[in-house]
């Protein structure tokens, strides 16, 4: 069949075929971008969860010792006690809000 071809329909051939491969390769890859994308949304969606609850947790952590920090300003024995407006009690229950807060997110 192909001896009864001229070397011009040959080459048009031949760039017919490599047209049709070249636009099956770039459907191929355009469907593999997709999927990716749609992979990577699940993958952001579903599984930082557990990256922002570590998050969370961390600021949690730096509240805490900063509180923990002024409670121990607020020792009658220092000079610092007499700087605060806010009686020791008051941060003692913010630090314990935020240890309970702590074990509800775990």
């Amino acid at each position: 069949m192909l001896d009864k071809l001229t070397i011009a329909q040959r080459l048009w051939l031949w760039a017919i075929l490599a047209s049709l491969l070249f636009f099956a390769a770039v459907g191929f890859g355009w469907y593999a971008l997709f999927h990716a994308r749609e992979t990577l949304r699940t993958v952001h969606e579903e599984r930082l969860v557990a990256l922002q609850r570590f998050e969370t947790l961390e600021q949690q952590l730096q509240a805490s010792r900063r509180l923990v920090l002024l409670a121990f300003q607020l020792n009658p024995d220092s000079g610092f006690a007499s700087a605060h407006v806010r009686p020791l009690s008051f941060y003692l229950e913010q630090i314990d809000a935020l240890w309970e807060s702590r074990f509800r997110l775990g």
